[in-house]
């Protein structure tokens, strides 16, 4: 059995974000900064942005500086024309059904029946999407060649189950310190604690290393884990805006309660190039 670990660092985000100035090389000095909306402004912003449908983020996600790897690439890689493949949490389908010409069979599940009436809309000849619980999925055992994980919870005795001999797990998952710079300003502790708790009322929060331990002992013949933090860069105020209003985070966003932490994170964080903020992200890839 073959167990590869892989940590990939980047400059990280540990203080809070009105004790950091950002050391910038002289061509971002010569970039003319974001500026820092009034209160009014900022409260026509939250009102302009709207609402995310479905799942998708990526109107919304800050950009990585460096990507030391792909989700595209690593689900490439793990699908031929003749897989049968499944996304667990997969939302509104947006970014499953992008992959639709690359296997044979797609199902993507949701235990949100909002987000799933959002991907009916996306569903293709080769894709179907349904309503469905990651730690009871039901689906027939050993009838999967690819199971996929994008920032989505899934129970990896069942992703066991339900792979076929020689099958592929693929997940991506935001991991303990992921924008922590935005956690700091606001007073919330950090995105792992936050989810810990969050999971307490019906399950144990598992790591993706937890889950690496799980894939061990149920005999699985491969596992890679790989981890970055690097800086990633909301490119203006409405995507840190649409981000802070979509994402699930402790508090609700509300542009007058949090006007001052919101201020605080800008002037430590804007410069020319968006506001700074850093991108921990865990990959874990089984095979059965």
């Amino acid at each position: 059995m073959q167990v590869a670990v892989r940590s990939t660092g980047g400059r990280r985000i540990q203080a809070a974000a009105s004790k950091i100035a950002l050391t910038m090389s002289p061509f971002e000095t010569l970039e003319r900064r974001i500026e820092v909306p009034a209160r009014a402004e900022l409260a026509a912003i939250y009102d302009a942005v709207g609402d995310i449908e479905g799942w998708d983020f990526r109107g919304a996600e800050p950009v990585p500086e460096t990507e030391p790897w792909d989700w595209d690439l690593q689900v490439r890689a793990a699908c031929t024309q003749s897989s049968q493949v499944l996304d667990i949490g997969t939302g509104g389908g947006e970014v499953f059904s992008e992959y639709a010409g690359v296997y044979a069979l797609g199902l993507g599940v949701d235990r949100n029946e909002e987000r799933i009436g959002v991907a009916l809309g996306n569903a293709q000849p080769n894709l179907r999407f349904a309503v469905m619980d990651s730690a009871m999925l039901a689906v027939r055992d050993a009838s999967l060649d690819v199971v996929l994980a994008r920032c989505a919870d899934y129970d990896p005795s069942e992703v066991h189950r339900v792979l076929r001999q020689g099958g592929t797990f693929v997940s991506l998952q935001m991991a303990d310190r992921d924008t922590q710079n935005v956690f700091d300003a606001f007073g919330w502790g950090s995105y792992g604690t936050y989810w810990r708790a969050l999971f307490e009322s019906h399950r144990p929060y598992r790591t993706s290393l937890d889950a690496a331990a799980d894939f061990h002992d149920l005999g699985c013949a491969e596992l890679r884990y790989e981890e970055y933090d690097v800086p990633q860069y909301f490119r203006d105020v409405e995507s840190l805006v649409l981000f802070l209003k979509a994402s699930p985070l402790p508090e609700r966003f509300d542009p007058e309660l949090h006007y001052e932490a919101f201020v605080s994170l800008m002037r430590g964080y804007g410069s020319g190039r968006g506001i700074e903020t850093n991108a921990h992200r865990e990959l874990l890839v089984v095979r059965k």
